[in-house]
């Protein structure tokens, strides 16, 4: 399948919930051993031996069906980020997931449809969307880049993946996500290296200026993202840990130059 075809068809997904009938994901993915057991369809009552969240007996069924839909969205954020690492973002296996992905999605949105939703998770349900746009994007993005030649479009693609790691980054709340204590000082890192990204890009000569306004596009969009989490990353566990510990670190005064970036 096409994913320019497949993401035309986001906008509509992320705004009217189709019922789109589910298969069998993964088992066990090769990014990190997550499991991506599939999300049980909403017209049927999953069977009690096979929940994987403990009941109350006398829970309400809208209670229930809430609970069900804040453990597969927690789920679903593990898997987006399964597919950012250190070094790079998995663009072929992103693409390939993209429809199951997309449907578990609206599968979700579907069980949420059918309850009285509480604000709060339908802020995460939006929430978690925005972020799957965000790898969809970043995907059509890294395609069209690949074969082409030319001046900086090497340090393009580096800085279209910094914004794939500063989205992984975030919970499904759109907070610093603090399971992962080193996040703090990745925020710093991040930083650091949009900043020296920036200093390199604009030393290289014969630009074209398509390259250049994708190159500035996304790192304003990595530098307002970083620029939202500092103030959490500065207290978050771990955060000014020293560089010999393989941390890049970043001062205050680089910060200030990252959110200058952001806003220019």
């Amino acid at each position: 399948m096409n994913i320019y075809l497949t993401w035309l068809g986001f906008t509509l997904l992320t705004s009217t919930v189709a019922s789109i009938p589910m298969h069998i994901s993964k088992e066990v993915s090769k990014r990190g051993g997550l499991n991506h057991s599939p999300i049980p369809p909403t017209d049927q009552k999953p069977h009690r031996g096979k929940d994987l969240i403990r009941r109350d007996p006398g829970q309400h069924a809208d209670d229930i069906a809430l609970e069900e839909a804040d453990h597969w969205l927690e789920r679903f954020v593990q898997r987006l980020k399964s597919y950012v690492f250190e070094q790079n973002f998995d663009v072929r296996d992103f693409e390939v997931d993209i429809p199951q992905l997309m449907a578990d999605y609206s599968q979700i949105g579907k069980l949420l449809k059918q309850t009285q939703s509480t604000d709060e998770l339908m802020h995460k349900y939006k929430f978690v969307g925005k972020m799957l746009k965000a790898l969809g994007d970043a995907t059509g993005l890294l395609r069209s880049q690949y074969g082409l030649k030319g001046p900086g479009r090497k340090m393009v693609q580096n800085m279209i993946e910094i914004n794939t790691k500063a989205w992984a980054l975030y919970d499904s709340h759109g907070h610093l996500d603090l399971h992962d204590s080193y996040n703090g000082q990745k925020v710093s890192s991040l930083m650091s290296d949009i900043l020296q990204l920036d200093a390199k890009f604009h030393r290289v000569t014969g630009v074209l200026s398509s390259t250049r306004r994708l190159f500035d596009h996304q790192l304003r969009r990595a530098g307002n993202i970083l620029q939202a989490l500092w103030p959490e990353a500065q207290g978050a566990p771990g955060h000014g840990l020293s560089a010999g510990k393989g941390v890049s670190e970043i001062t205050h005064q680089g910060r200030d130059q990252a959110i200058s970036i952001a806003k220019r």
